[in-house]
């Protein structure tokens, strides 16, 4: 009778194992909107860009531009939280901050938020320029640079000023990353030609395919841009960098 006992005890905790490890491997993700933000902002505290722009609803366009912001930066590394959360229906807000370590032991810090979807019955970042920084457009990138000194106003004999200090914004394209070169290039000389009537499609296209990178197209003066940056928005291929510099306060002025 011992020996027939013995074997029934070891089939019993077999079973019950095996019952276990079941239980483990359906153990469900936690749900809601939070844990999907904290995941996509730790994917890209990790510097895994395309792990994070998987956990959104535009994978290429999100990889892009965190690829573009951790160069940018030169950043050596990223904290990336969530807060509040606010839920409705099938979408929600999630607010996050970063704090960048950048070079020479600057560290940037801002706060922001996630718009989050369900994708396929489960939650998703809505991928916006937004979910890097609260004003970065579209079409924006984030780059660290030394700030020069401000500098003096230019003045003519009579004491008025002819350059201020002011902002531009540079706008270049990159014929490699846009997906029709030629379609982009006549969207970008249609709106650019209030301020450079020379610029033709062609002209763009064979300047910026003679390039390694980004072609600078124009620049121009921040209340200039604000009028075209809606139509520049849709346009791949293109980016817009902002820097300090020394505008004119006539329109017509060339100095020589």
């Amino acid at each position: 009778m011992i020996s027939t006992a013995a074997p029934r005890i070891l089939s019993s905790l077999v079973v019950t194992g095996a019952l276990v490890l079941g239980a483990v491997a359906c153990t469900p993700k936690p749900d809601g909107p939070e844990p999907a933000a904290q995941e996509f902002l730790d994917a890209v505290a990790d510097r895994d860009t395309e792990r994070a722009a998987a956990l959104s609803d535009k994978p290429a366009d999100a990889r892009s531009a965190l690829d573009s912001a951790w160069e940018g930066l030169q950043a050596e590394s990223l904290t990336a939280t969530t807060d509040s959360v606010r839920v409705d229906g099938d979408t929600a807000t999630v607010g996050y901050t970063y704090e960048w370590h950048l070079p020479k032991d600057r560290v940037w810090t801002y706060s922001g938020d996630l718009q989050m979807g369900r994708r396929n019955g489960e939650w998703a970042v809505r991928w916006n320029a937004t979910d890097l920084h609260p004003k970065l457009g579209d079409t924006q990138t984030m780059t660290l640079r030394a700030t020069p000194a401000p500098r003096a106003r230019v003045n003519e004999r009579a004491g008025s000023d002819v350059l201020v200090p002011g902002t531009i914004q540079r706008i270049k394209f990159n014929a490699k990353e846009s997906g029709n070169p030629t379609a982009a290039a006549t969207a970008l000389a249609s709106a650019l030609e209030p301020f450079d009537s020379t610029l033709t499609p062609q002209s763009i296209v064979e300047s910026a395919t003679s390039v390694s990178g980004a072609y600078l197209v124009a620049s121009l003066r921040q209340e200039d841009y604000d009028t075209v940056a809606a139509a520049l928005s849709g346009v791949s291929g293109v980016s817009v960098t902002e820097e300090a510099d020394l505008v004119s306060t006539d329109r017509d002025f060339a100095p020589t």
